[in-house]
């Protein structure tokens, strides 16, 4: 697996706030299409017993969502920072750096699908974490901003504990 995109301290510096604001919600953008690449490649990959409800329930529930989130991201960058953050060849190319880190649901078993799932949701609320941080602490943080970043997270958290529940059933743990 390769490492994941992250956004370093040192590529922060000299970028005011709307230039920082952009770089983060691009890359956020990338993030959340990469999670809606590789759920909705679940959602078609699932197999075994828990077919019906990986397939039609907890796949299906996250991709769908991510779109929606999607959406939210690009919107607030172009708003806060301007197009360069809905470019589709740009977060083409960034969307499939970060799909490319973890491994396809086309190779794994049901309960590896999940738990690959929930190691990609762990790195987005990290990734989210962060972005919350550098940019409060840059004075780039807007309320608006705080408020997505904080509803999504809390999205986020949900799905870590539906995913943790998916292998924990499998798994008898």
């Amino acid at each position: 697996m390769d490492e994941i995109v992250i956004i370093k301290h040192n590529e922060m510096s000299g970028l005011d706030a709307q230039q920082l604001q952009g770089k983060y919600l691009f890359t956020y953008a990338a993030y959340l299409r990469a999670g809606y690449t590789w759920f909705h490649g679940a959602h078609h990959l699932t197999k075994g017993l828990s077919f019906s409800g990986d397939h039609g329930i907890l796949y299906d529930k996250i991709y769908t969502t991510f779109l929606e989130m999607i959406d939210a991201a690009i919107e607030r960058g172009i708003g806060l920072s301007g197009h360069h953050v809905a470019c589709p060849m740009q977060l083409s190319i960034a969307t499939a750096q970060i799909v490319g880190c973890y491994p396809s649901p086309a190779e794994l078993s049901s309960t590896a699908i999940a738990a690959a799932g929930h190691a990609i949701v762990q790195d987005m609320i990290r990734f989210v974490e962060d972005m919350n941080s550098n940019l409060d602490e840059a004075g780039a943080l807007t309320l608006g901003l705080s408020d997505l970043l904080s509803a999504d997270a809390d999205t986020l958290e949900g799905f870590i504990y539906l995913l943790k529940q998916r292998t924990l059933t499998e798994m008898g743990t």
